[in-house]
């Protein structure tokens, strides 16, 4: 009985053109003889390039872009094969901000509580106005054009009503002159100012709306071409509309925010539900909510939505930050979060990132402060007295800069404006503790040239010494490798005892008859009865972050302030890897080769360089240019740069607690420990290995642990065996067979359902020429439909045709291919290319298509698919596809199969849980075929890794 395999690559579609090319994401050489790897090269000129010594390790890592260097490692090793010294070039100039050297002096009492800037005296250079709560002032400051201010007279301000807080300079009155208006938020009025044009001011006149107002926000509530206002009145439930007449005066209408217990504190206007119309967007101090306030265009205005934001939020503002067309809101709050809340699809708001920041961020602005096309928000902070600078990559996801601008206690608002005519935005800022104008002008400086970074160890090759830049730090351990003592720059920073079992006996900490940790480095923790982490609290905090795993303990959820944060993982992998992160309805795809490659939000991505271990040193983002760099301590905790989801050592590490996920277990870089006790009980000859909770045997700095079970050289660093066609295997397993290779054995090893050549989807993009086809899975940006595992070769060749030249964003159609063939079995993962059912061609049906597609294997001669004899035409065995590139999943039902006739047929469908028959007997036509339905059982779900389509022809 002649058995045909045939695993399924390809996700066809009914007659629809194949017009999207698919590139490799990363194309891997490999040295001749040692089979190290050489090179990496990735889209926008990024490169990679390892040197090796005699002994293997790895001496050099190098990244460029362009040919212009923009990372560099150099590794110094001991005799014991140590690593001992780690030389780093960092040459990319970045953009950051730098003080004018002046702080302008308001006096006493002066008590600062808002700034707003623009050109008052007509001149071409921003002036700004403060505003003062203890003697209830507005006073000028008229700009030289250098970044420096001279007071405007009167010198010590205009009267404003009581307590004046926030203000915005805008043309109320539409005759070409600043005016500026005041929130008085001890009293139930606005000031307004009607500006002269030549930097002074009419006297104030007021406007009575709800009691203590707090901010105003500026547009044209009624679309009759005057600016109005809205105010966030504290003191009620509701804000205050006001809304322009041509003869300076106002009328003043009380908008409900629906909560009788509700007290507005920022207010931002924009067109939220994209109906051409402007709406409001409230921030609720005591509720913690963001309302939505939609606007009919006539100046009257409904609750519309209201979503949950941290506790207390202070402000809010409105910006498209992941550039879909829709305004995103950002919302500080009073502990240290700045959230970011994403427009969707039907314009209401979904949380998608926070940012932890200096202690009471109140004000945010928002700008391109980089100059690379997307909006960054700038946030002042009133505890920690700073601003600080997040950038945005173009997906929304914000990224706090590891330079912080220091403004002075109880720093309360800031503006960003070109207060020196360089191009580039600057800084003002104001605080109640210094009674200044801070300002720091925004300059483009080189980065650190050179840094140098040496490590000691014991005579056990435990790190006992590491001296980095502007830090050194210290351990000491007992004789089994408990970490007795921990310093930092020569102070003492813990000191530990230890019990018979090896767990910490003091600091608080204690651990469950499991062996697992309960209380420890400041957090609690709760472990289910299988041993896997579900809860964190930080002690004295009600803020707990739950994790939620499949049957295998592979992560899936986690849940935090109200936020679930859901994983699509890879779990055929060696290693399971995330491919999918969504939080709040957002989602981020994970790229991968080797290794992680790229995000992709958005359709924006952010590559990632990374270290020996595999830690992401260096974020580019779409268009190839550098977003942030990373900085860790020995142990992994974040010295410089926003933490992302994925950091030290590349693994997972939770946003809210900050541990890393090393799948079996967690880790925490602040103590250097493991949480649970090891599932692994060690080997005798392996003394580290008997440890409990070490991490890595204590030396971090050269391994690595990303099962949680055992400590191993990161995969990139290992021998990459290769077959004679030139497709790597991610297997390092001592012995492993090559035309066996097993994934299991690379520490670290990503790739999508194991084996090698592992190439990945981009949309079509202009970086990469169409016209280059290549002729096999290694060479650079191959054109191919398939991840290629064991001893499989994909060749796909190009048919000559001088009348059609594709252009980049056509890319190549099955007109163009003269022939496809397959030997070997393959696995599914091209499905993940071909996106969705209107992307792909149904190559069976399109007659400038190949006309013949033949899948090799023992059978009968004349058993093919595609034209006839399996025919996919009347459906497909993949109908439903997500149209994320980097975690597309699928599910079976009603594939039809076709085949020539014999005296009977059975077609089974396998994956890798389980072997489906179809249901019904097939039918047997007039022309001798046979044909056949299968019938997925219900809750058969989302399937991962090879699927194969078995015929038996009997």
């Amino acid at each position: 009985m002649p058995i045909v395999w045939a695993t399924i690559r390809v996700r066809l579609g009914v007659r629809h053109r194949l017009h999207h090319l698919f590139y490799s994401l990363a194309d891997y050489d490999y040295h001749a003889t040692s089979g190290q790897l050489a090179t990496v090269d990735q889209p926008h000129g990024m490169q990679t390039q390892y040197t090796y010594d005699s002994l293997g390790r790895v001496t050099g890592l190098q990244h460029t872009q362009n040919d212009a260097l923009t990372q560099d490692f150099t590794y110094e090793f001991d005799q014991a094969g140590q690593i001992t010294t780690i030389d780093e070039t960092a040459p990319l100039a970045t953009t950051v901000f730098a003080p004018t050297g002046t702080q302008y002096a308001l006096g006493t009492p002066a008590a600062p509580y808002g700034i707003a800037s623009g050109d008052l005296n007509r001149d071409g250079k921003l002036d700004v106005v403060t505003t003062h709560r203890d003697n209830a002032k507005m006073r000028v400051f008229l700009g030289t054009g250098t970044g420096t201010f001279q007071e405007q007279a009167p010198l010590g301000g205009y009267a404003t009503g009581g307590g004046p807080r926030n203000a915005t300079l805008t043309d109320l009155d539409l005759d070409g002159k600043l005016d500026a208006v005041v929130a008085n938020s001890t009293t139930t009025t606005l000031s307004v100012f009607y500006g002269n044009g030549d930097g002074t001011f009419a006297t104030g006149v007021l406007i009575t709306v709800g009691a203590n107002p707090f901010r105003i926000a500026v547009g044209d509530l009624n679309r009759d071409g005057r600016p109005d206002l809205v105010a966030a009145t504290n003191g009620t439930s509701t804000v205050s509309v006001v809304l322009a007449t041509a003869s300076r005066t106002y009328a003043v209408t009380a908008v409900s925010l629906g909560d009788t217990a509700a007290r507005p504190t920022g207010v931002a206007i924009g067109d939220v539900t994209g109906n051409g119309t402007l709406d409001i967007v409230v921030t609720n101090g005591p509720g913690g909510r963001l309302i939505t306030l939609a606007g009919s265009g006539s100046g009257t205005f409904t609750v519309q939505a209201s979503v949950v934001t941290a506790a207390l939020p202070n402000s809010v503002a409105l910006a498209d930050l992941n550039g879909d067309g829709k305004l995103d809101a950002i919302v500080p709050s009073a502990g240290t979060l700045v959230q970011v809340f994403l427009a969707n699809s039907s314009r209401t708001f979904t949380t998608a990132s926070q940012t932890t920041v200096a202690s009471n961020p109140h004000d945010v602005d928002v700008a391109d402060m980089d100059g690379n096309g997307t909006l960054d928000v700038g946030v002042t902070s009133w505890t920690g007295g700073q601003f600080q600078v997040l950038l945005n990559p173009g997906t929304g996801i914000l990224q706090l800069q590891a330079q912080a601008y220091t403004l002075g206690s109880m720093a309360i608002a800031s503006v960003l404006a070109d207060l020196n005519g360089d191009g580039r935005l600057d800084v003002a800022g104001v605080s109640v503790g210094s009674n200044a104008i801070n300002v720091f002008l925004n300059q483009v400086v080189p980065a650190p040239q050179r840094v140098l970074k040496t490590y000691q160890y014991d005579g056990l090759g435990r790190l006992i010494g590491a001296q980095e830049p502007g830090v050194t730090y210290g351990s000491t351990y007992d004789l089994v490798g408990n970490r007795l003592q921990q310093w930092q720059n020569g102070v003492k920073q813990q000191d530990y005892t230890y019990n018979a079992n090896n767990q910490v006996s003091n600091q608080n900490w204690s651990y469950d008859l499991a062996g697992n940790l309960q209380s420890g480095g400041g957090l609690l923790y709760t472990w289910d009865a299988l041993g896997r982490l579900v809860d964190t609290l930080p002690v004295g905090s009600n803020n707990s972050t739950s994790a939620i795993y499949n049957g295998d303990g592979v992560l899936l959820k986690e849940v935090h302030l109200g936020l679930t944060t859901t994983y699509l993982q890879d779990t055929q992998a060696g290693l399971s890897q995330i491919l999918q992160r969504n939080a709040g309805g957002s989602t981020t795809s994970y790229l991968y080769g080797r290794e992680r490659l790229a995000s992709l939000q958005n359709s924006s991505y952010t590559w990632e360089f990374h270290d020996h271990l595999g830690s992401v040193r260096l974020q580019l983002g779409s268009t190839g240019l550098p977003v942030q760099r990373m900085e860790y301590d020995p142990w992994g905790v974040v010295r410089s740069g926003t933490p992302q989801p994925f950091g030290f050592t590349g693994e997972y590490q939770s946003a809210s607690t900050g541990l890393e996920y090393l799948r079996a277990r967690w880790y925490n870089p602040a103590t250097g420990t493991l949480l649970g006790r090891d599932p692994f009980e060690g080997r005798s000859e392996q003394p580290y290995s008997l440890h409990p909770y070490q991490y890595v045997g204590n030396d971090p700095v050269k391994f690595v642990d990303p099962s949680g079970r055992q400590r191993g050289l990161p995969c990139l660093l290992t021998e990459a065996p290769q077959d004679d066609d030139g497709i790597v295997f991610l297997s390092t397993r001592p012995g492993q067979p090559r035309e066996t290779p097993d994934h299991n054995g690379c520490l670290g090893g990503g790739g999508w359902g194991g084996g090698g050549g592992v190439t990945l989807p981009l949309p079509p993009v202009p970086f990469l020429d169409p016209r280059v086809i290549g002729q096999a899975v290694t060479d650079a940006f191959t054109i191919v439909c398939a991840i290629v595992i064991a001893k499989t070769k994909v060749d796909v060749k190009r048919r000559e045709r001088e009348d059609k030249i594709p252009t980049y964003y056509r890319a190549i159609t099955v007109e163009d291919l003269e022939e496809f063939s397959v030997t070997g079995s393959i696995s599914s993962n091209l499905i993940r290319n071909l996106g969705t059912v209107a992307e792909a061609d149904d190559l069976m049906s399109n007659p400038l298509a190949p006309k013949r597609h033949t899948i090799g294997g023992s059978g009968p001669s004349n058993l093919e698919w595609g034209y006839g004899e399996i025919d996919w035409s009347r459906g497909s065995p993949f109908v439903s596809v997500t149209t994320n590139l980097a975690a597309a999943y699928f599910n079976f039902a009603n594939p039809f199969f076709r085949m020539p006739s014999n005296t009977g047929v059975v077609v089974e469908i396998k994956t890798w849980r389980k072997t489906y028959v179809p249901t019904g007997t097939p039918i047997r036509f007039a022309d001798g075929t046979w044909e056949g339905e299968f019938v997925a059982p219900y809750g058969i779900g989302p399937l991962y890794g090879d699927v194969s389509l078995r015929i038996i022809s009997m």
